[in-house]
C-alpha cells in the first residue's frame, strides 16, 4: 500500500532539502568501492544505503509510511558512521544527521522537541572518549605487560652489563 499523499509529500520535501545540502554530496550515490578505493567497503557495511537510492524508492512508491523512509535515513548515516568510525577529524556526518533528524521532527513530530545537534555532539565526544579509554588501556598494556616488563628488565641488564664492562 503506498504512503498517504500528504505524508509523500512531506518525505519528498525532507530528502530534497538534504540533497542540497551542502554536507550531502557523499551521499548522493551509492559508494563504488572500486572508484573510491575502499576495497573493504561492503565487508563492513552489508546494507548499503544512500540519498540517491531512496530518492528512486520514494518516486517509485516503495515506501508505505515515513517511518520507512527514516528507517533507510537512520541506515545511511550509521553506515558512514561505522565505515568511517576511526576517522575522528571530519563530523559532517553527525551534522548532516542533526540537519535531517531536525526537519524529521519538524515534519512529523507533533511536538518537536529533540536537540539533535546537541546529540550529534553528544555522541560524537562519547566516541572520543571510548577511542581515549582504548588509547590508554593500549598504554597501560604497553608499560604492565609481561612482555614490556621482560624488554625492559633485559634492557636494564643489558646496561648494568655494559657498564660494569665499561668501568
Amino acid at each position: 500500500m503506498p504512503m498517504p499523499p500528504e505524508l509523500h509529500a512531506k518525505c519528498t520535501r525532507l530528502h530534497a532539502k538534504l540533497t542540497r545540502h551542502a554536507l550531502a554530496w557523499p551521499f548522493l550515490e551509492p559508494v563504488d568501492p572500486v572508484a573510491l578505493n575502499v576495497p573493504t567497503y561492503f565487508d563492513v557495511i552489508s546494507n548499503p544505503m544512500d540519498l540517491g537510492t531512496m530518492g528512486g524508492k520514494l518516486s517509485a512508491g516503495d515506501y508505505a509510511d515515513p517511518l520507512g523512509y527514516r528507517a533507510d535515513l537512520l541506515l545511511m548515516f550509521e553506515n558512514a558512521i561505522e565505515f568511517n568510525k576511526d576517522d575522528l577529524r571530519d563530523d559532517s556526518v553527525a551534522r548532516l544527521q542533526a540537519v535531517a533528524l531536525n526537519e524529521w521532527e519538524k515534519l512529523f513530530s507533533e511536538a518537536a522537541t529533540t536537540d539533535w545537534a546537541q546529540l550529534a555532539e553528544q555522541q560524537a565526544q562519547d566516541q572520543f572518549l571510548e577511542r581515549a579509554r582504548d588509547a590508554r588501556m593500549l598504554g597501560r598494556w604497553k608499560k604492565d605487560s609481561f612482555v614490556a616488563r621482560f624488554n625492559r628488565d633485559k634492557l636494564a641488564q643489558r646496561r648494568r652489563l655494559a657498564a660494569s664492562h665499561g668501568e
